[in-house]
């Protein structure tokens, strides 16, 4: 239960404008008891989680439901959903909620676990400017996949487009990087323990499935040397004659990551 102090705490900019009171507080602990009693752990509810993944990949760890349409055994979800507001409506939770895109899926899905959620609704001053208050409830989660045990999924990879300009100065082009030419593309696929994956529909593009990454900048020389990993070389800048510089790799294979620590003079 909410005391006004905790919730204080997830609405700070609301208290500062209109001051949080004790009818906040009421209204925020009366929704978390209407959400959290009821749950159900055989059937979907409005509000509850699904960890969607489409049968292109795209892996969702928070899609929002909106709706449920029992006859049509159907739901309705926001994959990347804002805070949902919510509202009551012949005893039945309702929310309206900002975000995308949005996918109908069937009714029956795997339980997996609970999860804290945020939700929103108006404070004491009614619909007005920052007027909403934030509270959170544990709700079920569910997880579907359009297609089961896909060999790629963005829950463990990144998903790169990479588009193919044989006339440019860069061959291979995407959001994530471009590159000059086949054996620097195909350095960087080695580096990345990327898998290609052909279009089915256009031979001038496809996607690559590489590790996820990230990029850890040594403060010190003696830490860099310290760390054990595969020494490589990466760009700086694009610059191909003055930007080579030194790296280390670091794999993790069971969960598809691989670090790349920099030593200093190469930030």
């Amino acid at each position: 239960m909410y005391t006004l102090e905790k919730l204080r705490e997830l609405n700070k900019s609301y208290d500062y404008e209109h001051t949080l009171n004790e009818s906040d507080v009421e209204k925020a602990n009366s929704w978390v008891k209407k959400i959290e009693g009821s749950r159900n752990k055989n059937f979907p509810q409005v509000g509850d989680i699904v960890e969607y993944t489409t049968k292109n990949g795209d892996y969702y760890k928070n899609a929002h439901i909106e709706n449920i349409y029992v006859k049509d055994k159907k739901i309705y979800i926001c994959e990347e959903p804002y805070v949902p507001f919510l509202c009551s409506a012949f005893n039945e939770i309702n929310t309206s909620t900002s975000g995308g895109a949005w996918a109908y899926i069937p009714t029956k899905l795997k339980l997996i676990g609970e999860r804290e959620k945020s939700f929103r609704d108006w404070g004491h001053c009614g619909g007005c400017g920052n007027g909403a208050i934030t509270f959170k409830a544990i709700v079920n989660v569910w997880k579907y996949e359009e297609i089961p045990n896909l060999k790629y999924t963005t829950e463990y990879y990144d998903k790169i487009y990479i588009t193919i300009n044989p006339e440019d100065d860069y061959k291979y082009t995407s959001r994530y990087g471009a590159w000059k030419n086949d054996e620097i593309f195909s350095a960087w696929i080695q580096a990345y323990k990327g898998n290609i994956e052909k279009s089915k529909f256009n031979d001038k593009c496809f996607t690559v499935w590489i590790y996820k990454s990230e990029k850890v900048y040594c403060e010190t020389k003696e830490e860099y040397e310290k760390i054990e990993g595969i020494k490589d070389t990466l760009y700086c800048n694009g610059n191909l004659k003055y930007g080579l510089r030194e790296c280390k790799r670091v794999y993790d294979d069971k969960n598809k990551k691989m670090v790349t620590y920099i030593p200093l003079s190469i930030q």
